[in-house]
């Protein structure tokens, strides 16, 4: 809204007005984040808050009153909300971003409603190998170069059937060392994260014979 006077100088330049209104006496306003994110499948957990008008007492708060309720509505599927404690809780069954709307009550009546944008990620998933299924190195040789790789990001691997003289660092995922027998052999790898173990993949390691130095006449 704009202002203006007019005198017999002409009329003045337009000035705001604006007008704060404010809540009924004791109704509770939401004072707790518009924003919140969970993911399919993982506990969820959000406390709503507020506070009295015009007092500013916190909300909610112990013992609580019968009639004084912190509440949500369209909540994405899986989670629900317990109004006497205003917490919103449980595991949500669908990804995509939701719009709730929270309100409090008190015996002076509801408060002025709040929107809440959830947003829900897809499930978290265990770790895929994606590194290449071949490595070839040579007996007496440093084997260097081989990195499991994973996607999702992997915290630990695993490697069963190395050749004699490999190792594997399982925090890292290198595999270094040097081979003490030559032969093709069937490494079975897998990778895991907070969200399990993925599947295992196999890695075809072929160790070439050690080059020896054959002198005529010996």
């Amino acid at each position: 809204m704009q202002l203006t006077a007019t005198g017999a100088g002409g009329t003045s330049l337009p000035q705001p007005l604006v007008l704060n209104i404010l809540p009924p006496d004791g109704v509770p306003v939401i004072t707790s984040p518009n924003f919140a994110v969970g993911a399919v499948g993982v506990d969820f957990s959000y406390q709503i808050t507020a506070v009295i008008m015009p007092g500013a007492t916190a909300f909610p708060a112990a013992p609580f009153p019968a009639t004084d309720a912190l509440d949500a509505v369209d909540l994405p599927e899986g989670l629900a909300v317990n109004p006497s404690a205003g917490l919103i809780q449980g595991r949500p069954t669908a990804a995509g971003t939701f719009a709730a709307t929270l309100v409090g009550t008190s015996a002076a009546g509801n408060g002025p409603f709040r929107p809440l944008t959830i947003l829900v990620r897809p499930a978290p998933s265990a770790p895929v190998i994606d590194s290449v299924p071949m490595a070839a190195g040579q007996v007496g040789v440093a084997f260097t170069g081989y990195t499991i790789t994973a996607t999702p990001a992997a915290t630990s691997f695993v490697a069963t059937g190395l050749p004699a003289g490999l190792s594997l660092n399982s925090a890292t995922g290198v595999i270094s060392g040097t081979p003490a027998q030559s032969g093709a052999f069937n490494v079975t790898l897998s990778a895991s994260n907070a969200s399990g173990t993925g599947a295992p993949v196999t890695l075809v390691i072929t160790i070439r014979p050690s080059l020896q130095l054959v002198v005529p006449g010996s």
